[in-house]
């Protein structure tokens, strides 16, 4: 597909010119690709964005985080301490018999 603007070979799928990056004209199989696109987003709630002077579309996800409060925090050390100590004891008698 030759740019309107530069007059330069393009590929099918390229909405802009690759060489000074003015829209191209859709074909029909890029038309029906993007209308498939954006059914598939839509039905996915994802945000996307264009990238249009590299032709290339990024799809960001949207993620919530919820952290845990100073309760579970404090519950989840007293068990990594409930398990760090006796590896620790061990390794500890280990290395003072051995060595």
């Amino acid at each position: 597909m030759k740019c309107p603007n530069c007059q330069r070979e393009n590929e099918q799928t390229y909405r802009f010119c690759i060489f000074c990056g003015s829209p191209l004209q859709a074909c029909e199989a890029r038309q029906l690709s993007e209308n498939i696109q954006a059914e598939a987003l839509a039905d996915a709630d994802l945000d996307s964005t264009d990238c249009n002077h590299l032709n290339i579309r990024r799809v960001q996800m949207k993620v919530s985080i919820n952290y845990a409060g100073f309760r579970k925090r404090f519950v989840a050390w007293i068990i990594d301490v409930l398990i760090m100590i006796p590896l620790l004891i061990a390794t500890g008698y280990a290395v003072y018999v051995y060595l």
